[in-house]
């Protein structure tokens, strides 16, 4: 049992606490890094800021679903589909934005899904 479904079935814990704490950490983290390498937000253009929180906007939303599946769906079966995500997009990169796979490339995600496959079945 993960960590967040034993919160959110023993301990009575909100799913969005959950999402929103670990939101906070990684957007202390964001600001730490940033100051760290000396970089700043006024150095984006207009369109890289909407980018940037676009991105966040779905990570957000992304997180907070994964966690409340969490309660609904058995952990085998979410962890199948949440380890196969970087397969999904590489199939909706291959489709949306036409991006070229070679053999290597290719290679590297059949492996990759075969590991999923794999694990999920032990």
């Amino acid at each position: 049992m993960s960590f967040s479904k034993y919160a959110m079935k023993s301990l009575d814990v909100d799913p969005l606490d959950i999402c929103w704490t670990r939101t906070l950490m990684v957007l202390i983290a964001s600001f730490w890094m940033a100051r760290y390498y000396k970089q700043s937000l006024s150095s984006l253009s207009f369109q890289d800021k909407i980018k940037l929180y676009l991105s966040g906007v779905n990570g957000c939303i992304g997180y907070g679903t994964q966690t409340y599946s969490v309660l609904y769906v058995p952990m085998m079966l979410w962890t199948l589909i949440i380890n196969c995500a970087p397969f999904y997009a590489a199939i909706l990169g291959y489709i949306v934005l036409r991006e070229r796979v070679n053999f290597n490339y290719f290679f590297c995600i059949a492996g990759s899904f075969i590991g999923v496959i794999v694990v999920s079945m032990t």
